[in-house]
């Protein structure tokens, strides 16, 4: 439960699954006895086992190591689980720090580490390469990589163990986007920092305060415009999404292929700016959670159990059953199928939990069977192969093996 909602995703409503979550190519879930399966992309051994050619489990493997997680995070080539006991396990890439551990060096590693000095933590998130975690107390610490502010500590040093992110005391709940981060708050307002070129804070600017790496970012948290009710939160590439307690939503950050759900994309918006404080997402009302992965696009779970996706479709992500449209976005020198307001996901009607990765999108079902859509060349969707059905993606939902 968050700021006094209740997410269906929460409730034992399926059989095995408690969480899940969506990387950049690999997938991951928590099942109700503690254990963690993940399948898809393992160059960086993502998936929790040694990464050995080709790199790609498509169907579930079991982290070795985790008995009590309670919640999962996925980044770009980095996952992370929260224990029953309020500590978290990382394993994958550590390039940048961004398992937590400073004992560990800067490679990989499939074994599930502990995040150095972090106890009591009830929310995780993993951004491409850092990480977030909020506490009991309502702290948040990040740790990973700074370049552009994201680990919010008013620098742009990257750090291996968690630092404490300034000015916060009552969040949540946490999400990273690919170099941002937002808290919601326990009053139901939302902060960011972190890179800032699209608008992807939500405080109405695209630039400043602070210059990051050639573009503007906030080295410490800056408070979202307009938004006083969010109830749950999720980042992608350059935007960022918040569910309301009247079940609509609203998204900022860049628009250049219809991430803001509202009818409207601008091609100059692809990159470097976007839409710098919250728009309504047009048609949706009686949204129970939200996951934007870390990609470009953002799906929505409906209190009857049915999913809506909006933004890139380039790799059938939206899963309407087709890889063209419904609309066009098309961004500077190519073309872009898209959909820029909400569309229904092909056949399903009793889903409980959802996630999003870069161009994919899992759910699981009240039965407890998964299914996946999207991007599947490294195997993420779990059907047991990292082939497509075109040279894209496999738009309409595969059944995940072994759930």
């Amino acid at each position: 439960m968050v700021g006094g909602f209740t997410d269906i995703g929460d409730l034992d409503l399926v059989p095995n699954i408690r969480d899940l979550a969506g990387g950049t190519n690999h997938t991951c879930s928590v099942l109700f006895d503690g254990t963690v399966k993940c399948w898809g992309y393992n160059g960086q051994s993502q998936v929790g086992v040694q990464n050995i050619s080709p790199w790609i489990e498509s169907t579930p493997v079991t982290v070795a190591g985790i008995t009590s997680a309670i919640k999962i995070a996925a980044g770009s080539t980095h996952t992370c689980a929260l224990r029953s006991n309020g500590t978290v396990q990382c394993w994958g890439s550590n390039s940048h720090g961004q398992l937590g551990n400073v004992n560990i060096g800067t490679g990989v590693s499939y074994t599930p580490v502990f995040v150095t000095n972090l106890s009591n933590a009830v929310s995780i998130t993993a951004g491409d390469i850092h990480s977030c975690a909020v506490i009991n107390d309502g702290t948040v610490k990040c740790w990973g990589r700074n370049d552009f502010g994201p680990l919010g500590d008013g620098t742009v040093t990257s750090s291996t163990a968690p630092v404490l992110v300034t000015g916060i005391s009552n969040a949540v709940e946490i999400t990273a986007g690919t170099n941002h981060s937002c808290a919601l708050l326990a009053d139901g307002t939302i902060q960011c920092w972190g890179w800032n070129r699209s608008g992807q804070l939500g405080n109405g600017t695209e630039t400043g305060p602070e210059i990051c790496q050639i573009y503007g970012c906030s080295t410490t948290p800056v408070l979202v415009s307009g938004i006083t009710t969010a109830i749950a939160l999720g980042s992608g590439n350059e935007h960022t999404c918040a569910l309301l307690s009247d079940g609509t939503v609203k998204c900022w950050g860049v628009n250049g292929v219809g991430q803001m759900g509202n009818g409207t994309f601008d091609p100059d918006n692809f990159s470097p700016y976007g839409e710098s404080t919250p728009v309504p997402v047009t048609g949706i009302s009686t949204a129970v959670s939200l996951t934007t992965g870390v990609g470009i696009h953002t799906c929505a779970l409906l209190s009857d159990g049915t999913i809506k996706c909006w933004g890139s479709n380039i790799d059938g992500q939206i899963g309407t059953g087709a890889l063209l449209g419904p609309d066009d976005c098309p961004p500077p020198g190519f073309s872009h199928p898209c959909a820029k307001t909400p569309t229904s996901v092909t056949g399903i009607s009793s889903a409980v939990k959802i996630a999003a990765g870069q161009s994919h999108a899992c759910a699981f079902l009240s039965d407890g069977t998964g299914r996946c859509w999207g991007r599947n060349s490294s195997g993420q969707l779990g059907n047991g192969t990292n082939t497509t059905s075109t040279p894209f993606g496999i738009p309409t939902p595969v059944n995940v093996l072994g759930f």
